[in-house]
Order: C-alpha cells, then structure tokens, then sequence
C-alpha cells in the first residue's frame, strides 16, 4: 500500500479443508466468473489457478464484462470448460491480435498451456500492448 496502487488481495476461491481429507472431499468455494476449469472439475488450485482469475479480471477491467457472461450458474461453468476466450482485439481499437493471443494462452481452459507464472503472463501482455501501439 505505501507506493500508492491498487492491490489484489484474493480471487475468490478458497478452500475448506476437511479434518479428515481421507473420508470426506474437500470443497471449492469460488467466485464463478474468475473460477479456472481445473478448480471446476474438482482438482487442487496451483499457480496457473491464479493466472486464470487473474486474466479474467483483466479482461473485465479492459471490457467492463467478465470474460464468460452467462445467464446461470449451469451457463457460466459451462463457458469457463467449454467456450473460446473472448477476443478484444475486434471491441476495443488499439489492441492487436497479438493481445488476444497472450489473454488466450492466460485463459487456457488446460492449467499446463498457460504462462509459468502471473508475472510472465502480465508481461506477454504488456508486450502485446506495446507492440499494438508501435503498430498504430
């Protein structure tokens, strides 16, 4: 907080561990809009988990719309398995297909095709937008 910026403190998925993780599941609590395909299906959160949200909430940030907007629940889980990533490239001018290309890789619906870290994946982009306005 002291260099004045905005800070991102949780992506809204949290897990409640059960006492006995032999015998009982654990669950996912998550905010379905950032929520990554792998905590949708019931597998442990990892880095690229984090990646995930935080590529949606970029993509709201940019577009004022969560990547997926659905109707439902139903609907929503649905598009983070199943949709393509949306592209912005066509809503707002200035951003490249190269832009939506470093988002897609960032929403990969398979944790292992996304960047190794949110810090690679903030610079892809960065450098996706640079290019964009060096092209321009």
């Amino acid at each position: 907080f002291s260099r004045g910026g905005a800070v991102l403190i949780d992506f809204g998925a949290a897990y409640v561990l059960a006492e006995d993780v032999w015998h009982r599941p654990t669950r996912v609590l998550a905010s379905l809009p950032y929520a990554a395909p792998e905590l949708l299906q019931g597998r442990l959160p990892q880095a690229a988990t984090d990646e995930y949200a935080l590529a949606c909430t970029a993509l709201e940030v940019l577009t004022g719309h969560t990547p997926f907007p659905a109707d439902n629940a139903t609907a929503l889980i649905d598009a983070h398995l199943n949709s393509p990533p949306p592209e912005i490239s066509h809503r707002i001018p200035g951003y490249s297909k190269a832009f939506d290309l470093a988002l897609a890789r960032a929403i990969a619906k398979d944790p292992d095709r996304r960047y190794g870290s949110c810090t690679d994946m903030v610079q892809h982009l960065a450098d996706a937008v640079r290019r964009s306005a060096q092209s321009t």
